[in-house]
């Protein structure tokens, strides 16, 4: 990427063992035609991406949740695998709010 500048990152709440930010790329602003308003940066696309809590890896396998999640990203089952790094992964950002769980 050559301009670092057009990276936007969030940090999001509400993962238990991992940090999780929303990435978005933005692209230069958009050229205004006749009679348009101001420009604006608009966005290209939103990532996910998730590092991994150390010694969570204790409790269950990282390499069988990726295969998992690859398995069920593939079926369209969630959000789409982009990539993966020693300690993480990125995924397709899907707009979705958590809903409170009441038993």
């Amino acid at each position: 990427m050559a301009d670092c500048r057009a990276l936007e990152v969030v940090p999001l709440k509400g993962a238990m063992t991992n940090e999780v930010y929303q990435v978005c790329r933005l692209t230069a602003p958009a050229e205004a035609g006749a009679g348009a308003g101001p420009l604006k940066e608009r966005e290209v696309r939103k990532v996910l991406v998730r590092i991994y809590d150390d010694g969570v890896d204790l409790f269950f396998d990282r390499e069988d949740e990726l295969c998992t999640f690859e398995c069920m990203s593939r079926h369209g089952q969630g959000p789409r695998l982009l990539g993966r790094f020693p300690n993480g992964r990125i995924e397709e950002f899907i707009h979705a709010r958590v809903g409170a769980y009441r038993v």
